[in-house]
């Protein structure tokens, strides 16, 4: 019995020393969080590694996520994918499908504003004289087309002269109910609706976008799609200034900042997230281990006995 015992309690032994070394090894990653000192002396490795080295840390995955992970060709790879492009155009769609909603709410709000720099352009002294000089040259106009009999008899009762000379307060008039029917309601109504039935016809907000967006203004093959011709435009942005985004955005430093100002302990529940399950098996490969180590000792101590 006592053979069996000293045959045992060796690797038993070693087992439990590899389980609890190895779980204070782990722990020390983390603990403790600062320096701990006896008698004004720092104990060696305190604080716990990652504490301790955690500049370093920091700036290493910070370089490894922008020389590996973050890289131009990646992203470019990434924006080129099929299911990207049409979940972004599902998104996109979203949207577009609202501009005339968009388009008549604005269009609701800068009306008066509109209305009132009309009317205040056509009130102008100079532009007030030359629609007057118009309506003069109007008047000239339909006088020469008629008849000599019609011109006599006009020119003799002096009404083209009456209407040249009353012109002034004739443009008045005219601006003065344009700008009262322009304020109308249901005025208002329809000339915001026949401007988004123009503007939002099949085709022809897609032309006029894709000529606002066409770098040269050349006619380019029509997309037929609003959707598709956004998206493509912004992927090609995209594609073109990836490399000035990137430098521009620091993607080391970003990461880098962002691990230094996180707390040490919600760094240790993020790694230990991660690492749980890998960090079970390390202990228990450490009681493996040490049981083995163990069960060698008591084999070669009763070997030596025999």
């Amino acid at each position: 019995m006592n053979g069996i015992l000293l045959l045992l309690i060796p690797p038993l032994a070693g087992a439990v020393i590899g389980f609890v070394t190895n779980v204070l090894a782990i722990k020390m990653l983390f603990r403790p969080l600062k320096p701990c000192y006896l008698f004004g002396v720092r104990i060696p490795f305190t604080p716990g590694i990652l504490p301790r080295e955690r500049a370093r840390l920091a700036q290493s995955i910070g370089a490894m996520v922008e020389r590996e992970l973050l890289t131009p060709q990646i992203l470019r790879e990434r924006l080129a994918r099929t299911e990207l492009r049409e979940k972004f155009r599902l998104i996109l769609s979203r949207y577009t499908r609202r501009i005339p909603e968009i388009f008549t709410a604005a269009a609701e709000q800068i009306y008066p504003q509109a209305l009132n720099a009309l009317i205040g352009f056509l009130r102008k002294p100079e532009i007030h004289a030359k629609l007057v000089e118009q309506g003069r040259e109007i008047v000239n106009n339909m006088v020469d087309g008629l008849s000599p009999i019609q011109r006599l008899l006009i020119s003799s009762g002096q009404f083209d002269r009456g209407i040249k000379e009353n012109m002034p307060t004739i443009v008045d008039d005219l601006i003065t109910r344009l700008e009262q029917k322009g304020r109308q309601d249901d005025v208002r109504a329809s000339i915001i609706s026949h401007a988004g039935d123009s503007l939002f016809t099949p085709g022809s907000l897609e032309k006029t976008l894709e000529s606002l967006l066409s770098k040269n203004g050349e006619a380019r093959q029509e997309l037929g799609d609003l959707d598709d011709l956004l998206m493509e435009k912004l992927f090609q942005a995209a594609d073109t200034h990836i490399e000035t985004l990137l430098a521009t955005i620091d993607v080391q430093a970003m990461v880098r900042d962002r691990i230094n100002s996180m707390d040490m302990l919600r760094v240790e529940r993020i790694i230990l997230d991660v690492m749980a399950n890998q960090f079970k098996w390390i202990d228990i490969f450490g009681a493996i281990l040490g049981f083995l180590i163990g069960l060698f000792q008591a084999l070669f101590a009763w070997r030596m006995r025999a």
